[in-house]
């Protein structure tokens, strides 16, 4: 009797169908995302330029900006799935288990949730897959064609989240290696061209957003750690991976390691290698943040991805006790992540919707006022132009001021105005995310005239009418 087995790139398509089926009824667009679709307010922000040109260039097509990013986002994250069977075919997974090496990563609900927005998460996690299928082509062959995609591959991945700069090591290494055993000035001059995508992130912050940005913010963080912190986040990044690996995780994990130091061919040893460098330094850069964020756990689900599929074959091809285990494992790991991702979806569905319609209120107002802000990011994107820091608002005689209570507090912020200025209010709006009721007022604050001084009656004068 044949046996049933399940096509490795039916997760994939199931995940792009998915995430695709609910894009209408999912706007949220937080500040991150609003300057990404936003180009113009892309380049005065510390963003990596490779995921906003792409919505750009769809957009110069016809198509909506959001609905450009959620395509993309969503289109990645299927690809990326249907990377790591790849890989994992190539690290002994055979036809029929080939699609265990999506597993870990669809049991994270966070992969569902930023599938579905237009951020950078699931297209780094399909650069990252794909330099580590690059990484372990070249292994294998050697070839200058493979060296080249290798790193530029790797350069678009440090192009779209910083987390991409991990493979700047292995690179050089893999560089190393080519010339070291091959001597042929030819092929490195056809593998140095794949440094082209690198010069993308260097041209973007010296020739247009000519500032420090980023690094130069994370930087200055590192030179003043507050160290509790990083010892905090060292602990809670593992401990949210491993999570979403439910009960048999860290035994699929145990028996994949070893599966793959041993019989992953002449290459196991280094590629076993470099895969746990991947691991610690993604691991230690996200510990020094300088916040705690569960959705940059979803590099780490996918380095640990691959030896845990290697685990669960070693199990399936055991007794018949640990193939069912290991099979109601992998449905309650897959269950998770749907259901999981589906319920963070519902709770931030709402998330946003005071300042959408806040813009909304504001721009119906005459153009010629300034609009002044306290979240700048999203509320210039739903308005569509840049406003102003709220700040600014003591130096203006007349203004639209939109304030958050997310950002402020709203009662001080009225009553502060309230002494220089009249306040009418436009508008009080209100929507519900996981952190409980969210408030976004809109008011037009203008200066009021100045109470002139009384002046003594001169001589002679009896009343107003002589």
């Amino acid at each position: 009797m044949r046996r049933f087995f399940l096509p490795w790139w039916l997760p994939p398509a199931f995940y792009f169908v998915l995430q695709m089926a609910r894009w209408r009824g999912f706007v949220f667009v937080n500040p991150d995302a609003a300057t990404y679709l936003d180009f113009n307010l892309l380049i005065h922000t510390q963003r990596l330029p490779l995921f906003p040109l792409l919505v750009q260039a769809l957009s110069d097509c016809g198509i909506e900006k959001l609905f450009a990013g959620q395509c993309i986002a969503a289109l990645s994250g299927a690809l990326t799935l249907g990377v790591l069977a790849q890989c994992g075919k190539r690290l002994g997974l055979n036809r029929s288990t080939a699609w265990y090496a999506t597993a870990t990563l669809a049991a994270n609900p966070i992969f569902y949730l930023y599938g579905a927005q237009a951020m950078t998460e699931t297209t780094f996690l399909f650069l990252a897959a794909s330099t580590f299928l690059c990484f372990l082509r070249f292994l294998s062959s050697g070839h200058d064609f493979d060296l080249f995609w290798l790193i530029f591959v790797a350069g678009l991945s440090a192009a779209t989240r910083a987390e991409g700069f991990v493979f700047f090591p292995p690179v050089i290494w893999c560089v190393w290696r080519f010339v070291r055993r091959e001597n042929r000035s030819l092929g490195l001059w056809l593998a140095s061209a794949g440094f082209a995508s690198w010069s993308l992130v260097f041209f973007w912050y010296l020739s247009i957003v000519r500032r420090t940005g980023y690094f130069g913010e994370y930087f200055s963080h590192l030179a003043h750690p507050e160290w509790w912190n990083v010892l905090k986040h060292l602990a809670a990044y593992p401990l949210a991976v491993t999570a979403n690996l439910y009960v048999f995780g860290l035994a699929f994990v145990r028996k994949g390691r070893r599966e793959w130091r041993h019989n992953a061919g002449s290459s196991g040893a280094e590629s076993f290698f470099w895969l746990h460098y991947l691991f610690i330094a993604s691991w230690l850069g996200l510990a020094a943040h300088w916040y705690f964020d569960w959705r940059l756990t979803l590099i780490l689900s996918l380095w640990i991805s691959l030896p845990a599929a290697l685990g669960m074959q070693v199990w399936r091809n055991g007794s018949d006790r640990a193939r069912r285990l290991t099979q109601g494992a992998i449905a309650l790991m897959l269950l998770g992540g749907v259901l999981g991702g589906q319920l963070l979806i519902a709770q931030v569905k709402e998330l946003g919707d005071d300042i959408r319609r806040a813009a909304a209120v504001a721009a119906r107002q005459a153009p010629t006022l300034t609009v002044l802000a306290d979240e700048l990011a999203m509320t210039s994107y739903h308005l569509g132009r840049q406003v102003r820091p709220y700040d600014q608002a003591t130096i203006l005689p007349k203004a639209l001021v939109i304030l958050s209570s997310r950002q402020s507090d709203l009662a001080v912020e009225q009553k502060r105005l309230e002494r220089t200025r009249t306040i009418v209010s436009l508008g009080d709006f209100r929507s519900r995310g996981p952190d409980g009721e969210r408030r976004t007022v809109v008011w037009l604050i203008s200066r009021r005239p100045e109470t002139t001084a009384a002046v003594p009656p001169t001589a002679g004068a009896t009343g107003p009418g002589d």
